[in-house]
């Protein structure tokens, strides 16, 4: 979209990305909390989160240092009672995992806590899905393309509270959906890294989580993959 020689202002000009984006987390600290550039929710750092340079042929749109996990350790990036009990939102982090294994990358809630259950990775070969919960059954969206295991992708969900609809993209492609069946009332916390309760962490490498108080479209979703080269605010 914008390889060379971008237009100025958040999203490089983009004329709708920055409208209703709540939270963005650059996640180019060192170590410690991570912060915030626009909703003010620092994220707690769980078990010492370090940092790495994002790598030879990166996308370009990535800052040059990333967060680095290390799932025996059980690392993970958190904020308490973060979302509603029942919020409609889109979130999209960038991702490099270390192997094809079960990982964590986003988990909004606790079991039978609230709508979603973050986008993992399963069995031998990395593909991409959300599950919501009510009392704890899980739904699926379907399996999209592979997440590629050792390369930067961007991992896309949202949640449609008044639709009950989950939603999943990887790398830019058209939304997959699933009805979630509601959602329990209650508050939940965000998780980067890791499911509640230290299940399935996340080895390898994050960077420029978002989240938006929206649906984006899929015209927004594949413009804030950028070919691959990445959309800074």
């Amino acid at each position: 979209m914008w390889e060379n020689n971008p237009p100025l202002g958040p999203f490089h000009g983009h004329p709708t990305l920055a409208v209703g984006l709540s939270h963005f987390w650059k996640l180019d600290e060192a170590s410690g909390t991570r912060a915030d550039l626009i909703g003010g929710i620092t994220l707690a750092d769980g078990n010492t989160v370090g940092s790495a340079a994002k790598g030879v042929g990166a996308p370009i749109g990535l800052p040059d240092t990333v967060a680095h996990f290390v799932a025996a350790n059980n690392e993970n990036l958190s904020h308490a009672d973060f979302l509603g009990p029942d919020a409609t939102f889109s979130a999209a982090v960038w991702v490099k995992p270390v192997a094809a294994v079960l990982y964590t990358f986003i988990d909004s809630g606790g079991d039978g806590d609230l709508i979603f259950r973050g986008v993992t990775g399963v069995g031998g070969t990395l593909i991409s899905y959300c599950r919501g919960f009510l009392g704890g059954p899980a739904l699926v969206t379907g399996i999209l393309d592979p997440i590629t295991a050792g390369a930067w992708n961007l991992v896309g969900v949202y949640h449609n509270a008044v639709a009950d609809l989950l939603g999943v993209s990887v790398n830019g492609a058209p939304w997959t959906t699933a009805a979630t069946g509601g959602a329990n009332g209650t508050f939940a916390n965000f998780l980067l890294g890791m499911r509640s309760g230290n299940i399935n962490p996340f080895d390898g490498d994050m960077s420029l989580a978002a989240m938006w108080s929206k649906i984006l479209t899929n015209d927004e979703i594949n413009d804030y993959h950028n070919n691959g080269n990445a959309l800074h605010y």
